[in-house]
């Protein structure tokens, strides 16, 4: 492909992506967000929106970097809360999330494991009482003593560490 087609074909999605934004701005201003969805209202929404899977050369999962969050303080200032959040990609966004606090979130993401690896943290997400059982589930360690809702990620971490593995 030459550059110029290239650059045609990124511009073009581009330009999609902005009036894809622009209508889904002005739909969902006509109409209120709903406080929550239902399981089958959200898998509808997964299995009417999604593609099947494909095959990539590669998998892209990514973890938080700190790249990532240089630019949260400009969203924090720019954005209210509230409104419905559009990402892009794996984990990163859930620091975005905690930072804007939409009332609704799309991750859009081609890779279908990336949608897979979301699932497996929405169903943590709704499962755990606290960042410390969050934490628990996630890397399959038993909850140590004197963890709580305001554990710090520090505290957490070092409580973890010597944390045994739970095989259950």
């Amino acid at each position: 492909m030459t550059q110029i087609k290239a650059r045609r074909l990124i511009m073009g999605g581009g330009l999609l992506a902005c009036v894809l934004a622009l209508a889904v701005s002005a739909f969902l201003e006509a109409q209120p967000l709903p406080d929550r969805l239902s399981d089958a209202e959200f898998w509808k929404m997964v299995s009417d929106f999604s593609e099947p899977g494909g095959s990539f050369r590669f998998e892209n999962f990514l973890s938080n970097e700190i790249e990532y969050q240089r630019v949260i303080p400009f969203l924090v200032s720019a954005e209210t809360p509230g409104g419905v959040y559009l990402g892009v990609g794996p984990e990163q966004n859930f620091t975005y999330l905690s930072a804007l606090r939409p009332k609704m979130a799309f991750i859009i993401d081609i890779r279908r494991q990336n949608m897979v690896e979301l699932m497996m943290y929405k169903a943590l997400f709704e499962i755990a009482e606290d960042r410390a059982d969050f934490v628990s589930r996630l890397f399959s360690r038993k909850r140590p003593a004197g963890l709580n809702a305001r554990s710090t990620a520090d505290e957490l971490f070092r409580a973890y560490r010597a944390a045994p593995a739970d095989k259950e």
